[in-house]
């Protein structure tokens, strides 16, 4: 995009949050909410972090966003949240990721609240709210922020202000919570959940980038973007022998033009 419009758009956001600090916001260690923390404390905005720890994130991108938090030099916080717990979740309905978003972002409610913090903030931006997400509505519910929405910011705009302000990881992929790679209603077992991160940060460790190891009723199913298909090819026996050893065994492999969303575009499948 044109820099004078990226420019303009940072300088709406810095003036967003101008008016929502102090702050305590959501870093779950992807791009959206690692630049806008980098974004605000650049800007020396009065910000906290805080990250989920749970079951519904791979040990490899646990472990690389509180690396990055610790990096950071930045005040941030570690909430410990299964959300399979809860028996809403655990249903895993579709409306699934409304109760879970309720769930772990009350618990921040509390932290904030505890620290006299008086925004809580996530990094959604306006890509986000063009799909299917029910866990918007329980951030209006529970009076989260999103500065990028506020701002008018799209997922592109946030890959540019990315390398614009040479963030690291700028194109990092998208790699959303576990929950969301079990069909609806095929509840999420931890073992389930634990086998799927480890299988997935196994076949990132082999150079895949794009994809998303899925559980359906007829079995488990590697959805990968179409223009790695030369990196699957390149890596396939090593690759099955891995999904078969944390207990995913004839796997189907699909290559998609469009990865997010799978099961909320195949609902009635």
């Amino acid at each position: 995009m044109q820099l004078a419009a990226l420019n303009e758009k940072l300088d709406r956001l810095r003036g967003v949050m101008d008016d929502l600090t102090p702050a305590l916001l959501a870093v779950s260690g992807g791009l959206d909410s690692r630049l806008l923390a980098h974004l605000c404390w650049e800007w020396e905005h009065d910000v906290e972090a805080v990250f989920f720890r749970g079951v519904h994130v791979s040990p490899s991108d646990a472990s690389w966003a509180r690396a990055w938090l610790h990096d950071s030099g930045q005040p941030y916080h570690v909430l410990s949240f299964n959300p399979v717990s809860n028996p809403k979740v655990y249903a895993n309905c579709r409306l699934r990721c409304y109760y879970c978003k309720t769930a772990c972002f009350s618990k921040a409610r509390y932290l904030a609240n505890e620290r006299s913090i008086p925004y809580l903030l996530d990094g959604s931006n306006v890509s986000d709210t063009e799909e299917y997400r029910p866990g918007r509505q329980a951030l209006l519910e529970l009076d989260v922020q999103s500065p990028f929405v506020l701002a008018g910011m799209t997922k592109d705009d946030i890959r540019a202000a990315a390398r614009l302000t040479k963030l690291e990881r700028p194109n990092q992929p998208s790699r959303p919570c576990l929950l969301t790679r079990l069909e609806y209603g095929i509840p999420p077992s931890e073992e389930c959940l634990a086998r799927l991160g480890l299988a997935e940060d196994a076949l990132c460790r082999m150079g895949l980038r794009q994809f998303r190891l899925r559980v359906t009723r007829s079995g488990a199913a590697l959805h990968i973007a179409r223009e790695e298909a030369a990196t699957w090819y390149a890596i396939r026996d090593w690759a099955m022998a891995r999904l078969v050893e944390e207990g995913f065994e004839d796997v189907g492999v699909v290559f998609t033009t469009r990865l997010s969303g799978f099961f909320d575009r195949n609902k009635d499948k």
